[in-house]
C-alpha cells in the first residue's frame, strides 16, 4: 500500500515539475503560452447579404489579424457591410500622419498603397475572376516573378511602378533578394479600355536596373497578366462586396489592439519615454496599416479606429507638457554641480523645454534641453 501511495506521489510531483519554468508553475496539461480559446460572442457571423458572402467564397474566413489572440469583440453587423466606392485621394487625404512618417524613399507610395500584413495569402484567395467594364474601388494583387538573374550573388532586389488607369501612380520598394513578390494596391477604379503600366527594376547601390516594362489596354477581365522579357506579372482583383467581411475581420483585430495602448492613461517621469507605450501603439498601427492595405484609409471602419487611436495620442500628449514641466521645476537650478558618476560630475548651465528649444533639436517629440 505504501509502495503504490509512493508511486503515486512521484508521478504527480513529475507531472507538476514537467509544467514548471523558472518563477512560475501552472497545472499539469496547461499551457501558459496557448492563445484562449474564442469567447461564443467572438464567433464569425455569416455576412449579411448571402449573394456577397457566397462570392467572397475563401475570402469571407481570411483574417488578417488571425495572428493576434484571440479575444472577445464587440462585433456588429456594420463590420460586415460591403465597402463604399471612394476615390483614392480620399484615402490619401484620410492618412494619419504616422503612416506619412514613417514611409520614406525606401519604401515608396506606402501612404496611398499600404501593403497588407499577408499580400501572399490574399493573393492565393482571390481565385475568382472579374468581368465587366468597371471595376470600382477594388484591392488589385499583383505577383511579379522574375524570370533572369540579376544580381551576380542574389535574387533581385525589386523596384515596381505600376499606373492603373486614371489611379494615382505608386511605386514600391520590394523586400532584398526575392525573385517573387506580391504587392497590394486599394481603391482602384479601373475601366474597359484604360492603359496598365508596369515597370520593374533591380535596385543597386548606384543605380536601377530595368528589367521590364509591359503597356496593355485594360480588357475588363481579371486575372491580368503582363508579361515582358524577362518578368511575368499576374494581378488579381477582390471586389468591394468580398472586402467587407475582410475589413470587418481586421476592424475586430484592431479593437482587440487598442485597449493595450488605451490603459497608459497619463505619462509616467519615472518611466523611460515617459511610459509611453511604444510597442502596442506600433502593434496597433501596423494592424491600421493593414487594414487601410484592403480598402483604404477612408473607409469607415478603418477611419474611426485610426481616430480611436489619434485622440488618445492627443490625450497622452495633453496630459505630459504638464508632467514634463513640473519635471523640470524639479531640476536643479543653473550653476548646479551634479554627479553624474563616482568619479565624473558636471554643471548645469541652462534648462530650456517647449518652444525654449531650438527647432532643429526637436525631432518631433516633447521633452527638455540641459545644457551641462
Amino acid at each position: 500500500m505504501r509502495a503504490t501511495t509512493a508511486r503515486a506521489l512521484l508521478v504527480g510531483l513529475l507531472a507538476l515539475s514537467a509544467s514548471c519554468c523558472p518563477g512560475a508553475c501552472w497545472p499539469a496539461g496547461i499551457d501558459p503560452f496557448a492563445a484562449p480559446p474564442p469567447a461564443r460572442d467572438a464567433a464569425p457571423r455569416a455576412p449579411r447579404g448571402a449573394a456577397a458572402a457566397r462570392d467572397a467564397g475563401p475570402l469571407a474566413s481570411y483574417d488578417p489579424g488571425a495572428a493576434a489572440a484571440p479575444v472577445a469583440a464587440d462585433d456588429t453587423p456594420a463590420d460586415e457591410r460591403a465597402v463604399a466606392a471612394q476615390p483614392a485621394r480620399a484615402s490619401l487625404a484620410a492618412a494619419p500622419s504616422w503612416a506619412s512618417s514613417s514611409a520614406s524613399r525606401f519604401s515608396g507610395d506606402e501612404v496611398l498603397a499600404p501593403q497588407p500584413a499577408s499580400a501572399d495569402d490574399l493573393f492565393r484567395a482571390a481565385r475568382r475572376p472579374f468581368q465587366g467594364d468597371v471595376l470600382e474601388s477594388g484591392l488589385v494583387l499583383c505577383r511579379v516573378h522574375v524570370l533572369k538573374k540579376f544580381d551576380t550573388f542574389s535574387a533581385a532586389d525589386l523596384l515596381v511602378e505600376l499606373t492603373l488607369g486614371k489611379h494615382p501612380k505608386v511605386r514600391l520598394w520590394g523586400p532584398e533578394d526575392h525573385d517573387v513578390w506580391t504587392f497590394g494596391v486599394p481603391t482602384v477604379t479601373l475601366r474597359q479600355g484604360e492603359t496598365v503600366l508596369l515597370k520593374a527594376w533591380d535596385r543597386d547601390v548606384w543605380s536601377n536596373e530595368l528589367i521590364g516594362t509591359v503597356r496593355e489596354r485594360f480588357a475588363g477581365d481579371f486575372p491580368l497578366t503582363l508579361e515582358s522579357k524577362h518578368q511575368t506579372t499576374e494581378c488579381r482583383v477582390v471586389d468591394r462586396a468580398a472586402l467587407g467581411p475582410l475589413v470587418g475581420g481586421a476592424a475586430q483585430a484592431i479593437d482587440r489592439l487598442l485597449p493595450a495602448v488605451e490603459r497608459t492613461v497619463k505619462p509616467a517621469p519615472d518611466r523611460d519615454g515617459w511610459g509611453y507605450p511604444f510597442a502596442a501603439v506600433a502593434q496597433a498601427r501596423r494592424a491600421l496599416t493593414s487594414a487601410a492595405a484592403l480598402a483604404g484609409w477612408a473607409e469607415p471602419r478603418v477611419s474611426a479606429r485610426v481616430q480611436r487611436l489619434e485622440q488618445w495620442e492627443a490625450r497622452w500628449r495633453a496630459a505630459l507638457a504638464p508632467t514634463v514641466a513640473r519635471a523640470a521645476a524639479a531640476l536643479p537650478p543653473a550653476g548646479t554641480r551634479v554627479a553624474l558618476t563616482r568619479a565624473l560630475s558636471a554643471r548645469v548651465v541652462k534648462v530650456r523645454c517647449g518652444g525654449e528649444v531650438p527647432a532643429k533639436l526637436r525631432h518631433g517629440g516633447d521633452g527638455c534641453l540641459v545644457e551641462l
